[in-house]
């Protein structure tokens, strides 16, 4: 009788314990089942601290939802090394690719054979013309720009010299920050803008801005492209001993500036948001692997962070 008893006990054990089995099995497939869809995030570079952000929200997006997510991201923003990442990409198969063009003109072939590999691609801050590309997600730069020229007319009372140092030549996000800001001064007879190419440079933004303040000891303000130019500006306004008599406005809201805004040694920068474009990215991604309607262009709206303002959006 007990040896029956034993029998049946172990038979229970031993359906029990397969059952259990079945179930985490059933569960992992589940899980990789989920897992279909591998994107690959190709970004500026992954020195700036603005596409650091974006990067990392992209990362973030696609764990949620569960996708594999490289990042083949080049440490410098060279078009070179972005199209060999997008040739990396392809070759590791890929399902679709997230990229935030170093330059909007270059990456024609580049996306020419994602396309004809069949792999999608979504755009995030600088627009690329191209049938692969299904959505792209950025900030209005011209309308964002207006609201730095705004400001900058606005301390200079309208008039006064202005140096706008822009991005690269041909560079539609640097085309359109320069236009939406000149477009703003030019509408006061009393302002003169001074054009510079610096190439999204710090370093050559020092360097211009020394020059200028050289042979212009009245130049009024300077707007650059992007915070890091900004900044190197910043420095290069304090080595004159000219902080507090030359307005200074950047493009980002990269944590250094908001602390030089912080410190009046700033006074005003234009707030993207990487965080909601790097996750809207990967999101508008997915949903068209997925087979869904995405839509051909998301605009971020952006906002002038200033003294005023500043509590807002840096830890105490």
């Amino acid at each position: 009788m007990k040896s029956i008893i034993r029998k049946v006990l172990l038979g229970l054990l031993v359906s029990i314990f397969m059952f259990s089995c079945g179930e985490k099995e059933i569960a992992s497939k589940n899980i990789e089942s989920d897992n279909t869809h591998t994107i690959a995030y190709i970004g500026y570079s992954s020195t700036n601290p603005f596409w650091n952000a974006l990067a990392s929200s992209a990362q973030e997006s696609a764990k949620s939802l569960n996708v594999k997510f490289l990042d083949l991201t080049a440490s410098t923003p060279e078009m070179a090394q972005q199209k060999m990442a997008i040739d990396n990409a392809i070759i590791k198969r890929v399902d679709g690719l997230v990229v935030g063009a170093v330059d909007s003109r270059g990456l024609g072939d580049s996306f020419d054979k994602a396309q004809k590999a069949g792999i999608p691609i979504v755009t995030v801050d600088t627009r690329v013309d191209h049938p692969a590309v299904v959505s792209h997600i950025a900030t209005d730069n011209i309308a964002a720009a207006r609201l730095a020229g705004e400001f900058i007319a606005n301390k200079l009372n309208n008039k006064g010299k202005v140096l706008v140092l822009g991005g690269s030549t041909g560079s539609q996000t640097a085309d359109d920050r320069q236009k939406g800001v000149e477009e703003i001064l030019e509408q006061h007879e009393g302002v003169e803008v001074i054009f510079r190419v610096a190439n999204w440079d710090a370093k050559q933004a020092n360097e211009i801005t020394n020059n200028i303040l050289s042979s212009h000891d009245d130049l009024g303000a300077v707007f650059a492209a992007c915070d890091p130019m900004i900044f190197t500006a910043m420095q290069a306004v304090k080595s004159k001993e000219m902080l507090g008599d030359v307005v200074l406005v950047g493009f980002d809201a990269i944590p250094a500036v908001l602390k030089a805004i912080n410190q009046n040694e700033i006074d005003a920068t234009v707030r993207q948001d990487p965080g909601r474009m790097g996750l809207e990215g990967v999101k508008l991604l997915v949903s068209h692997l997925n087979g869904e309607q995405t839509p051909a262009y998301i605009p971020i709206s952006a906002e002038i962070v200033h003294h005023e303002n500043i509590k807002e959006y840096i830890s105490q």
